[in-house]
């Protein structure tokens, strides 16, 4: 609701956003993406009634948003109240020329967007999540992303911000396979169950917002389909990390489609024993550079050891490293090992700046697992990283790996390889064999 309301901001014209609260108000309160918001109105009714003036409607749903953040351990910047309340519908802002829901006809040329409209169809806040007119092309999609979004005063980096957590939430929910008893993985979705849901390793804050936002789109999916037709959430898990990536390649200059098969199902709590599923929980993973205290193997090899339960190869643990590191999927985020200046998208920049002879490394003070990248010439301090970030260009045969992906001609080539290893992951539960 809070960010519906905030959403239709746009910076064509200055109009739109959540300062009247005008989610209350035709049009918006019958957009298509607004659908059933009305009861998270009534929902805040009693305190509205309660407080009356004290408080706005438009005060009121920003406040709910964030009370619902923290109340999921999320810690937000803090909340500015002063909104006024209005008590009717804003009759200056122009939402296009299309008569009906869900139309599009205000495009023109290539796919010019009509000033000052932000969002890509009547009755959306912003795009489309099947695809352009339902259209599920990646490449236009993406387009219409970074118009859309830079319309509502979002850079590309703030985009992808977003983008990155799609990629977290995917990896998490896949990663829990395990190779030799073929537990674990995407199907399911059980990643928003318990245990999974509140382990430590998934950063349970964010990965609430995470699984907010995709039940949301799935909601709206399945209502708007014909036939019984339907998304599982376990899918949508999987797709957004899949359409991130698609968002960060091209970002750093790389056009790549990433294969994403649907299929999957939604498990239920009362079909997830908590007592089961609890061994699956990783004590280290390397590809998320997380390490939960001393553990009896050093962080390297307890990453080739969560490789080899992945079966993935060498090269395809080395090409994910790699990326996730640039695509910012460390788990609590920290920048150990994001060697990059293009953070959360898809440059090989991680084996680059690994191997640049101008480093030197040496172990951060006052930490063992830690160490700094410094200028050889000015000694400044350029990079931090982690023992298993390191280990690429201390071990040989990781380093000959590494040194693959770092050459200069090596950027699509990275790309290629790490989205066939990403899409491995992913489907590793419904037992496809890759060759």
């Amino acid at each position: 609701m809070a960010w519906h309301n905030a959403g239709t901001y746009r910076i064509g014209d200055g109009r739109g956003g959540v300062g009247a609260g005008q989610q209350r108000f035709a049009p918006i309160n019958s957009w298509p993406d607004n659908a059933n918001l009305d009861k998270a109105c009534r929902l805040l009714w009693p305190i509205k009634q309660k407080y009356g003036r004290k408080i706005s409607w438009a005060d009121l749903m920003i406040l709910a948003g964030n009370v619902a953040l923290e109340s999921m351990g999320f810690k937000t910047f803090g909340f500015g109240g002063g909104r006024k309340d209005v008590w009717e519908p804003e009759e200056d802002i122009y939402w296009g020329p299309e008569g009906k829901w869900l139309a599009g006809e205000r495009y023109s040329g290539d796919r010019d967007l009509q000033n000052p409209l932000a969002a890509v169809q009547m009755g959306l806040i912003y795009v489309n999540p099947e695809g352009p007119n339902g259209n599920p092309d990646p490449l236009a999609a993406a387009k219409d992303i970074r118009e859309t979004f830079g319309r509502i005063a979002m850079n590309d980096e703030e985009t992808v911000a977003l983008a990155s957590q799609l990629v977290s939430a995917a990896w998490a929910s896949a990663s829990t396979f395990r190779g030799s008893d073929n537990s674990g993985g995407a199907n399911g979705a059980r990643i928003r169950l318990a245990p999974q849901k509140d382990w430590d390793v998934n950063q349970p804050a964010q990965l609430a917002e995470v699984l907010r936002t995709l039940e949301a789109i799935q909601k709206e999916f399945n209502a708007s389909q014909a036939g019984g037709k339907k998304v599982s959430l376990a899918d949508l898990i999987v797709l957004g990390g899949c359409a991130a990536i698609e968002k960060a390649a091209m970002a750093a200059g790389t056009n790549v489609n990433v294969p994403f098969t649907p299929g999957r199902m939604d498990a239920l709590q009362d079909q997830t024993d908590v007592i089961s599923f609890a061994p699956l929980e990783p004590a280290a993973d390397g590809f998320r550079n997380y390490l939960r205290g001393k553990q009896r193997l050093s962080a390297e090899e307890l990453l080739v050891d969560r490789a080899q339960l992945l079966t993935l190869t060498a090269p395809e643990m080395t090409v994910l490293v790699g990326g996730l590191r640039a695509l910012g999927a460390n788990a609590g985020q920290p920048m150990h090992g994001v060697f990059t200046r293009r953070p959360e998208t898809l440059p090989n920049d991680f084996f680059i700046n690994l191997l640049d002879m101008s480093t030197q490394w040496q172990p951060s003070t006052g930490s063992e697992v830690v160490y700094e990248g410094r200028d050889r010439k000015t000694n400044e301090v350029k990079w931090t990283g982690t023992r298993v970030d390191l280990i690429f260009g201390s071990h040989a045969q990781l380093r000959a790996l590494a040194e693959v992906y770092a050459c200069a001609d090596s950027k699509e080539k990275f790309v290629k390889d790490f989205v066939a290893a990403w899409t491995k992951v992913m489907n590793l539960d419904r037992f496809v064999t890759y060759s």
